[in-house]
C-alpha cells in the first residue's frame, strides 16, 4: 500500500482538530508563551554537543590513553548523541527550535553530524509518522522488517515470542543500521513513494557526501592519532552507538506499544476510519500517562 494514497475519514469527528488547536493557540497566548526554543533550548543543546563533543577532542588529544578510560568516552559520546536526537535535531527539524528557518535548518544538520540524515529522517518522521502514526503499513516508526511485532495487526510469527529478549540486542543497532544502510534504502524508497521532490541523485550524492564527512572525523581521526589498538577504537564506536541506539528506542518506540495505544489499518479503498487529530491527541495521552507513571506522578 502507498502511503501517499491513503486518506483519514472525513466523517469522524470533524471539529475535534480545529477545536483542539484553537485551544491550543489559546494556550500559547494566554500564558505568554513562545511556540519555539528559548533560552532553556540554548542551554540544554550546548549541552548535550558538548556531552558528545568534549569527549571525542580529549581523546584526539592523547590526554586519556588508558583503554577503560578511551571506552568510557565513547560511551559518553552516545549519551550526548543520543541528547543531540532527542533535545536537538529533532525539535529543529520540526522547525520548533527557532521561529528562524535557517536556524533550525543549520540545527536540523546537527543529525547529519552524528552519522544520520535530516532528509530522509523528516520524510519518515514528520512526513509519514506523524500523517499515519500507528497505521499499519504505513507508520514506519513501528515497521522492523518482521523483526519485532509492534501492532497486532502485524503478522505474529514464532520468534516474536521472544522480542522481549532480543529486543535490547536490537535496539542498541538502530543508529549503526541508519548510518550505514537505512538512509540510502530510504531515499531509494521514499523515491518511489513520490516522495523525494528534489533530484535523486543530488540526495543520495549529498547523504554519501555527509557519510563520508562522518566516518572521516569519527573513526579515520582516532585511528590515526589515538595510541591504542584499532580494534578498540573500532569496538568502542560500536559501543558508543548500541549506548545511543538503546536510549533513543527505549524513549521513542515505547511511546507508541503501550497497552492502551491504539492501531489502525486503512480498508480496501485506503480510507482510515479515524481522524488525524484525534489519533495523535490519543497517543500524546498515552505516552504523558505513561510519563507520569514512571516519575511517580
Amino acid at each position: 500500500m502507498e502511503q501517499k494514497r491513503l486518506k483519514f475519514s472525513k466523517d469522524f469527528d470533524k471539529d475535534f482538530y480545529e477545536t483542539l488547536k484553537q485551544r491550543v493557540n489559546d494556550y500559547f497566548e494566554t500564558n505568554n508563551i513562545s511556540k519555539s526554543g528559548n533560552h532553556v533550548m540554548y542551554l540544554k543543546s550546548a549541552f548535550m554537543i558538548a556531552l558528545y563533543l568534549i569527549p571525542y577532542f580529549i581523546m584526539l588529544s592523547g590526554a586519556v590513553t588508558n583503554p577503560f578510560g578511551v571506552v568510557l568516552l565513547w560511551m559518553i559520546m552516545g549519551v550526548g548523541m543520543a541528547g543531540i536526537g532527542l533535545s536537538v535535531m529533532h525539535d529543529a527539524n520540526h522547525g520548533a527550535y527557532s521561529k528562524n528557518k535557517l536556524v533550525n535548518k543549520a540545527m536540523g544538520y546537527t543529525m547529519n553530524i552524528v552519522g544520520c540524515n535530516a532528509t530522509t529522517w523528516k520524510l519518515q518522521h514528520n512526513v509519514l509518522h506523524h500523517s499515519y502514526t500507528n497505521v499499519e503499513g504505513a507508520d514506519e516508526d513501528i515497521d522492523t522488517g518482521g523483526l519485532m511485532r509492534f501492532s497486532p495487526l502485524q503478522e505474529r510469527k514464532s520468534l516474536h515470542r521472544f522480542q522481549h529478549f532480543y529486543a535490547w540486542f536490537l535496539y542498541g543497532f538502530m543508529t549503526l543500521n541508519r548510518i550505514t544502510i537505512k538512509d540510502f534504502a530510504q531515499m531509494a524508497r521514499f523515491r518511489k513513494m513520490g516522495l523525494v521532490k528534489n533530484s535523486f541523485t543530488l540526495e543520495i550524492f549529498k547523504v554519501l557526501a555527509w557519510k563520508i564527512f562522518y566516518y572521516l572525523y569519527i573513526l579515520v581521526l582516532p585511528l590515526l592519532l589515538v595510541p591504542v589498538s584499532p580494534w578498540l577504537i573500532v569496538v568502542s564506536f560500536i559501543l558508543m552507538h548500541m549506548v545511543n541506539g538503546l536510549i533513543l528506542s527505549l524513549v521513542f518506540q515505547s511511546a507508541h506499544v503501550m497497552p492502551s495505544t491504539e492501531f489502525h489499518r486503512a480498508d480496501e479503498k485506503g480510507i482510515i476510519q479515524n481522524n488525524w487529530a484525534v489519533i495523535r491527541w490519543s497517543l500524546q495521552q498515552t505516552f504523558h500517562l505513561q510519563t507520569s507513571r514512571c516519575h511517580g506522578l
